[in-house]
């Protein structure tokens, strides 16, 4: 192959082809800078006039939050002391009231339902409901439970009493309130 062009012509041209290989890789990655600093123009402007509407409001929640901040920070005293209060109260747990008031069964006394209730005023109480072989057996019954210190009113009614052997019952079982330990 003939080389028509000497050593110095070909750095030369070497040269001349890396210039202006460098002089358009700039001009296209300038192209893009421009573009998207041209781009970023509509967000640029809407995020300044949202501030420009935004100051007004900012300044007034400032003077707002200034003056409540006393009140702000009575509000977080007491809520953690709510909290703190209720951590430190026993807990009634429905398992272990049902447990113990199952603890006091007598062996003729059969309980076929079990109902946890809380009324509205935060007040629990256990509903029993089952078959007694005799009066006694179920008066021994609502005494045992009464006499535990857990419960405070067991409803026993009449009408339980009526019958003299294989007796219906429903009994009505008051909680006592939480105490602090």
């Amino acid at each position: 192959m003939l080389n028509l062009l000497s050593d110095e012509q070909k750095k030369i041209l070497k040269k001349e082809y890396r210039l202006r290989f460098v002089t358009v890789l700039l001009f296209v990655l300038s192209f893009f800078a421009l573009l998207s600093l041209l781009a970023l123009i509509p967000s640029f402007t809407l995020v300044q006039i949202e501030n420009k509407i935004l100051k007004p409001q900012k300044e007034a929640l400032k003077v707002l939050n200034g003056s409540n901040e006393g009140t702000l920070f009575e509000e977080n005293i007491k809520d953690i002391n709510n909290k703190i209060r209720l951590l430190s109260e026993k807990e009634l747990i429905p398992s272990d009231l049902i447990t113990e008031v199952l603890s006091y069964q007598v062996r003729s006394i059969k309980i076929n339902t079990i109902e946890y209730l809380v009324g509205e005023d935060n007040k629990a109480g256990i509903v029993l409901s089952g078959i007694a072989n005799n009066r006694e057996s179920l008066v021994e019954f609502g005494n045992f439970i009464e006499q535990s210190g857990s419960f405070y009113d067991v409803d026993i009614p009449f009408s339980s009493f009526t019958v003299g052997v294989d007796v219906p019952f429903t009994v009505n079982i008051k909680v006592k309130e939480k105490q602090n330990e």
